[in-house]
């Protein structure tokens, strides 16, 4: 059974979200108070989802996070943010991938039990292995007014520092790099440790000119909503597969690898009622690899229109609160379209409109991870 531990200084959250998570009867909950007993808990358990709020005995909830990037790198994390205070929207996400996401106090149970089962699917595909993001980070700079110095290391032995003064950026330093330009190199490094200590006194508060928010390309959500107030007409705009940025082309090795593993597990959905063919996209909606059963299906005809209606539903449940998208259905009467994201790919499958779409979910999900 996974475990998930809930931490906040406000008893009231802590045993409120526990009581509930415990009448699922699918999960064991451990709870805390304050940071170090947190970490204690965390070193004596495999937790598998950790949810905390900021105002913590000991050390906030910021360099709690920060401390699962060094120790428990692959661990998926909840923010709660304080009442009133919106999550962030990042303006670059484009997959529900994310190892930190945020959720507002007071915690809407359903909406968290869905952040959790997003997660525990990221540590199940071996998504979480990237670990928490730098940019996934550094909102919550913003968001409590930290003054702090965050050193960054990834597995690449590099290193650099930043400055934040009441959240404010004051500098950034990477190799040779400075300002702008470290920030923009460090936001892009994977598998990142991070730590927060005392911003030393000699670091005055001369900004570097930088707006940390804009730079990481991040808004807090009830700011963009009123910014964009789209219109109807707006909102009746057609999908265009162009509206998805395009990809390299993948590479030869990749492919093949795809294209066996696609054969390899195909028999089984061959056993479906109504299945008519699997295939393997990235992200932009390119098929990488695809099978199947009787006619050759041409997947490459509407799989980008399909893919880019996937990442528009990404964004618009997003926008509407409703969590990360973890797959979409669509019934015609020719057929039936299933997508399910996995990492950097997408698989799409057709069904007869017959078909058994939900047995055919059910049996990706198994295969995808493999």
């Amino acid at each position: 059974m996974d475990k998930l531990l809930i931490v906040d200084s406000d008893k009231k959250t802590v045993t409120d979200i526990a009581d509930a998570l415990i009448k699922l009867n699918r999960f064991e909950t451990l709870t805390a108070f304050d940071s170090k007993t947190a970490v204690d808990l965390i070193n004596h358990h495999t937790i598998s989802v950790l949810i905390s709020g900021f105002h913590l005995p000991d050390f906030d909830g910021i360099e709690l996070f920060a401390y699962m990037t060094r120790a428990f790198p692959s661990t998926p994390c909840i923010a709660m943010m304080d009442p009133g205070h919106p999550r962030p929207w990042f303006i670059r996400q484009a997959s529900p991938e994310n190892l930190l996401e945020y959720i507002e106090k007071p915690v809407d149970f359903e909406t968290l039990v869905q952040l959790i089962n997003n997660a525990l699917r990221l540590k199940k595909q071996s998504i979480a292995e990237k670990g928490i993001g730098l940019r996934n980070l550094l909102p919550l700079i913003d968001a409590f007014k930290k003054s702090c110095q965050m050193e960054i290391r990834n597995d690449k032995k590099n290193r650099g520092r930043i400055y934040f003064l009441k959240g404010n950026l004051i500098e950034a330093h990477c190799e040779a790099k400075i300002g702008e330009a470290a920030l923009g190199e460090m936001l892009e490094w994977e598998h990142c440790k991070i730590s927060i200590s005392r911003l030393p006194a000699t670091k005055k508060e001369d900004l570097v000119g930088i707006s940390l928010m804009n730079r990481i390309g991040v808004t807090w959500e009830k700011q963009r909503i009123a910014a964009a107030a789209p219109s109807t007409s707006a909102i009746a705009k057609p999908i265009a597969p162009s509206a998805i940025a395009e990809e390299p082309p993948s590479d030869p090795a990749v492919i093949a690898h795809l294209e066996g593993s696609l054969k390899k597990y195909a028999g089984v959905l061959k056993a479906i009622k109504g299945y008519l063919g699997l295939a393997v996209l990235n992200t932009s909606g390119q098929v990488l690899a695809a099978d199947s059963a009787g006619e050759p299906v041409d997947f490459r005809r509407f799989s980008p229109d399909f893919a880019a209606i996937y990442n528009q539903c990404c964004i618009s449940a997003d926008r509407q609160d409703f969590g990360k998208c973890s797959g979409l259905t669509a019934h015609t009467e020719k057929g039936v379209i299933i997508i399910i994201p996995a990492g950097d790919y997408r698989f799409i499958g057709l069904m007869s409109p017959d078909g058994n779409g939900f047995f055919m979910q059910v049996q990706l999900e198994k295969i995808i991870p493999q």
